[in-house]
């Protein structure tokens, strides 16, 4: 497929098969939000992905308009350390992961969210926990 097709063919999905995604997949998945140009190469952008239901829900609760995470069989988060381009560069690390999947016939939904981490100790802030459930 090609990268203009891959884009017009993107659509966000809010209801997900139980089935969960193999290993090799995800990592597929987050290969290409690793991929991402990045404004002066920087690279300022990690990535957690989470499987655990638990955890899930937990995200769902505190994103802005995340409630479906708590259903999806995974998600991920893009994690930008303050630069110039975090915002660039998280943006496309996160269009890229969005497009990713279209050839396979997957519709992953649109970022939710949490825009603005507050500081440790405010009930908007959450740490990943270290085992994410691989």
């Amino acid at each position: 497929m090609e990268a203009l097709e891959a884009i017009r063919g993107r659509r966000s999905i809010r209801s997900y098969e139980s089935t969960p995604l193999q290993r090799g997949e995800i990592e597929d998945l987050i290969d290409a939000g690793r991929l991402a140009a990045t404004g002066r190469g920087e690279e300022p952008c990690e990535f957690v992905v989470v499987t655990d239901p638990a955890v899930r829900r937990e995200l769902a609760g505190i994103c802005d308009y995340g409630r479906f995470i708590a259903q999806a069989p995974c998600c991920s988060a893009v994690l930008c350390r303050e630069c110039k381009y975090f915002l660039e560069d998280g943006s496309a690390a996160t269009q890229n992961i969005l497009v990713g999947p279209t050839p396979w016939g997957w519709a992953p939904a649109g970022s939710p969210g949490i825009k603005n981490l507050t500081p440790a100790g405010s009930p908007r802030c959450w740490a990943p926990p270290r085992n994410t459930g691989w």
